[in-house]
């Protein structure tokens, strides 16, 4: 497998920075959002902010044998722990703001909802969760999936059982207006990634791809499951549309300068923030401004594909 590189650059001109809050991503299953975790991770380690992730699944999906649920293991954090985070990552629908001392600023991720739920099935076939053939039906009524996972994540749904309606979905909707202060699609990775590292006043980075499913379906079994998604998927879909206005407002109030892909070489360090490739035998390193280009030209050789350059 051919390895590669995404440059994505820490914009500047933006309408505030971090100063005592702790950023809370939540992270909802297959929405680039392991990337994005991996990258905060590496934030975290080289701005000395304490970084920590709420291991697990949830509403009991599959994501792996013997995962347990991220909300629980949020809950069980020592009250020293939340108090000192200040970047938490995890699967842990909204409403972590309830149980932390400081104030908090939510982001999130989100992904067609067909798209979403066919890479998470076909993750699931990776992992030995379900066979390719089994019905989408059949893997939901097991638990192996659950219905509507953005607006149950967003709207504060702890449990799978909870009935998803009209009202729901509105709290979703005015969670996301009133608690998330920027909000990311996967379509638009780099333009949001960007802007967060703005926000925390992190160098540039250089990101991999994780958590990017190898399994392939037959056409007839793709369409089939796409099919099966859209109907279980009604809320998300209406939550999806009216989510991108909202975001792209908040965007706009949050960039009081257009967002520009500036010169890599722009006196700023860079994260190389990647699972795949290890520089100097780490899994996060930084490359001073001086080694950019050298570190550049040595991964080139290597046969690495560098893109946003």
């Amino acid at each position: 497998m051919k390895s590669s590189l995404t440059f994505i650059p820490s914009a500047t001109g933006i309408s505030s920075v971090i100063k005592d809050e702790c950023l809370v991503f939540t992270h909802i299953p297959k929405a680039a959002g392991t990337t994005l975790d991996r990258l905060l991770k590496g934030v975290g380690l080289i701005k000395n902010l304490p970084w920590n992730r709420a291991f697990g699944t949830v509403y009991y999906q599959f994501l792996g044998k013997g995962k347990g649920e991220s909300l629980d293991d949020f809950l069980s954090w020592p009250d020293s722990v939340k108090s000192d985070v200040r970047i938490m990552t995890g699967h842990v629908p909204f409403g972590a703001h309830e149980k932390m001392p400081r104030d908090v600023k939510y982001v999130t991720l989100l992904r067609d909802p067909v798209s979403r739920m066919l890479s998470h099935f076909k993750m699931g076939v990776g992992r030995g969760g379900w066979q390719a053939n089994e019905p989408l039906s059949e893997v939901l009524r097991k638990g192996g999936l659950v219905s509507d996972v953005q607006v149950r994540m967003l709207a504060g749904i702890t449990s799978p059982h909870d009935k998803v309606d009209d009202a729901v979905l509105e709290r979703a909707l005015q969670n996301l207006e009133e608690r998330y202060f920027l909000v990311g699609f996967s379509d638009t990775f780099n333009v949001f990634t960007s802007a967060l590292l703005g926000y925390l006043d992190a160098p540039n980075a250089f990101l991999g791809e994780e958590q990017t499913s190898r399994v392939k379906l037959s056409k007839a079994q793709e369409n089939l499951i796409k099919e099966e998604a859209e109907n279980f998927n009604r809320y998300d879909a209406i939550f999806y549309e009216k989510a991108r206005s909202i975001a792209e407002r908040k965007f706009s109030e949050f960039m009081v300068e257009p967002l520009q892909n500036p010169d890599p070489e722009n006196g700023k360090h860079t994260i190389v923030a990647s699972s795949q490739i290890k520089f100097n035998n780490s899994e996060y390193s930084v490359i001073p401004p001086d080694q950019f280009r050298p570190v550049v030209n040595k991964l080139v050789k290597k046969g690495v594909t560098l893109n946003g350059l």
